[in-house]
């Protein structure tokens, strides 16, 4: 056995020569106890190409490789590609969905006709936002939606992926427009607890709250037929109360004009109300509704308040 001893530190040139008297002073050693190798046989063999593999640094792993791996939610797909190629390519991996082939201009419509991707509710943006960075594997903007992701059939642990230019440019569009949803229209988190509460309510007993009013599509109706109507269109539409579901608050009263229950009837008069809250399908659902006869089930629901957040009246309007 050889002891072999390197200096681990760095010397001025001129006290190079008392560096070297002095070194257990100046400098650390190390000591590297080496096996005396056959004659002609290289003191360090070359690692094996499965150590080299071991010891590769990861390969980082792109998630838009391949339209098949993407799931069918056409506003994740903004995770991978412009706006504007998302219906086409959507609806060829995605043939068997509601949305395809006959929806594509309602895709077309909602995704990438606009010029700005404005009119939805916050929950949406905020979705599209915190689903691109998970898909990815990259840090969530608004933590408070990283149950209901972690809860989606796509998800799973991820390392971080780097971001494809697509998803950048769409990140910073959803980002202005999350922006200018909640100063333009402010959802507190009073009014999502009044709406989870409507549900709660409906799920456990089957009839919607207690109030003056009830609605469908602006007719009056009785609370049995309303509770009727209500239990027939969420039960197909499978709506539920989620951390996705878009809440829009509108803070200015009005009049709620109802029409007439039935002809030769007279219209009832308006009731004013302080503020009332929409609660719609969401996005993706809105995408599968281009023909008529597949938007049974997708419906608005409006709670009307007065000025001291009790329930005045409420409706549901069936979407176009």
């Amino acid at each position: 056995m050889r002891l072999q001893f390197r200096f681990t530190c760095q010397i001025h040139p001129l006290l190079l020569v008392a560096a070297l008297t002095f070194s257990s002073a100046a400098c650390s050693t190390a000591a590297d106890v080496a096996d005396d190798s056959p004659a002609g046989e290289p003191e360090h063999a070359a690692p094996s190409p499965d150590d080299a593999e071991a010891h590769a640094s990861p390969e980082v792993v792109s998630r838009c490789d391949a339209d098949a791996s993407l799931p069918c939610d056409p506003v994740l797909w903004m995770a991978c590609h412009p706006r504007q190629e998302i219906a086409s390519r959507y609806c060829e991996s995605c043939a068997g969905e509601l949305t395809c082939p006959t929806e594509e201009a309602r895709l077309e419509s909602q995704l990438t006709s606009r010029e700005r991707l404005a009119g939805f509710a916050c929950e949406e943006y905020g979705y599209a936002i915190n689903a691109i960075l998970a898909w990815h594997g990259q840090p969530l903007d608004d933590a408070s939606w990283q149950d209901y992701l972690a809860a989606q059939p796509w998800q799973a642990q991820r390392s971080s992926a780097p971001l494809p230019t697509a998803a950048q440019t769409n990140l910073r569009e959803l980002r202005a427009e999350l922006e200018t949803c909640q100063t333009a229209e402010p959802t507190t988190a009073a009014d999502r607890a009044l709406v989870a509460e409507w549900f709660r309510i409906f799920e456990n007993t089957g009839a919607p709250p207690a109030s003056s009013i009830y609605d469908f599509d602006f007719a009056p109706t009785s609370a049995d037929t309303f509770a009727s109507i209500a239990d027939q269109f969420l039960s197909e539409g499978g709506s539920e109360f989620t951390r996705r579901t878009p809440v829009q608050t509108q803070a200015e009263g009005g009049t709620l004009t109802l029409r007439p229950a039935d002809e030769g009837s007279a219209a009832p008069e308006g009731i004013p109300y302080a503020r009332k809250i929409v609660v719609s399908p969401q996005l993706s659902a809105k995408m599968s509704c281009a023909e008529p006869e597949r938007c049974e089930g997708y419906a608005r629901l409006t709670l009307y308040l007065d000025a001291e957040g009790a329930l005045l009246a409420q409706g549901i309007t069936a979407s176009e």
